[in-house]
């Protein structure tokens, strides 16, 4: 019976600086969840390409 390496951490999702608002990847549904920070609540769905696993976020948009 061989080793297994060591799953990868689940990343902890943060609320953005600017608008508070948590962005989730969904890698079994292939989306991102926007969250409203303040409320705890999806505020909307983005249809992304298959097993999204990091998201980047530019502020200044």
């Amino acid at each position: 019976m061989g080793i297994r390496p060591p799953k990868p951490p689940t990343p902890t999702p943060a609320p953005t600086p600017v608008f508070g608002r948590i962005y989730e990847g969904n890698q079994i549904t292939d989306n991102v969840s926007v969250i409203d920070g303040s409320t705890n609540t999806v505020i909307s769905t983005i249809t992304v390409g298959d097993n999204p696993t990091s998201i980047a976020v530019n502020p200044s948009l």
